[in-house]
């Protein structure tokens, strides 16, 4: 715009002036973030755009106050506003919003375990939308939920849940796997004549099972007496404290009875 002025002096003169005032256009200032929906504790680039300086407040938790590019790592749902200035002075100014979703609450079902050698365990995840295992021997499936696990000595697991917005956290769980008892027959072996019995003993648990039961004077108990009428591999399956079994065998050898004849000279 040209404005003119026109000055009257005292004697009713007149004359006039002009100033010349040029209207430079303001920047159009834009700002980006590399990623709006952040998982607390991360962090998403801000950049700015259309202009030579920029000027960054919300100044709690970003990188820098000044530049094109900063980082920002609110922990909760925040605006960020940006400032740019060109090389006129022009300024203009550009917002952005960024949410900030919370981790998922992990937990893994059971947190701990006890198992024999051997055996299998189950375990379960919650509180996302998909799940990932570790360490990823001896398991059935490295994802999902539940699993079966059978380690071959005590184990930690851990697992790491991803939720709908992507956002991780884990949780950990321990399999402790139990040996399992040494378990022995006195005698392991032996020999008897048909109609005789013979006194079994068993240890390394603290219950007894045996088998098979025909012939024994009882089907449980460490101490049996047992009289086959042939030769007969015996079982016991112990337990021991922790509920778990081991085996062992004792092979009985029944020799036939002679026959006995006699006869007279006369």
């Amino acid at each position: 715009t040209v404005y003119t002025v026109t000055a009257t002096d005292i004697n009713g003169c007149q004359n006039t002036a002009s100033s010349d005032i040029t209207v430079l256009a303001q920047p159009i200032v834009g700002v980006t973030a590399a990623s709006s929906s952040i998982c607390i504790n991360d962090s998403t680039q801000l950049s700015a755009s259309g202009a030579l300086t920029y000027s960054w407040y919300y100044p709690v938790n970003i990188s820098a106050t000044s530049g094109s590019n900063i980082f920002a790592f609110p922990t909760t749902n925040t605006t960020y506003h940006v400032i740019g200035t060109d090389a006129f002075g022009c300024m203009d100014t550009a917002h952005i919003p960024l949410v900030v979703n919370p981790l998922p609450v992990m937990n893994m079902i059971p947190p701990s375990a006890a198992i024999c050698y051997g055996d299998t365990a189950v375990l379960s995840a919650s509180g996302a939308v998909n799940y990932s295992w570790s360490p990823t021997a001896n398991i059935s499936s490295s994802s999902g939920s539940p699993i079966n696990v059978f380690p071959l000595a005590t184990t930690q697991y851990t697992v790491l849940g991803t939720d709908a917005n992507g956002c991780q956290d884990t949780a950990m769980g321990t399999v402790f796997v139990n040996p399992l008892p040494i378990v022995n027959i006195n005698p392991a072996a032996d020999t008897i004549c048909r109609q005789d019995s013979i006194s079994l003993v068993a240890s390394g648990g603290i219950s007894y099972q045996w088998s098979p039961s025909l012939s024994l004077s009882s089907s449980s108990g460490a101490s049996v007496n047992a009289g086959p009428i042939s030769t007969t591999v015996y079982t016991v399956t112990a337990t021991d404290i922790n509920g778990c079994q081991n085996t062992a065998t004792s092979e009985i050898t029944v020799l036939a009875q002679p026959i006995v004849a006699v006869t007279a000279a006369s």
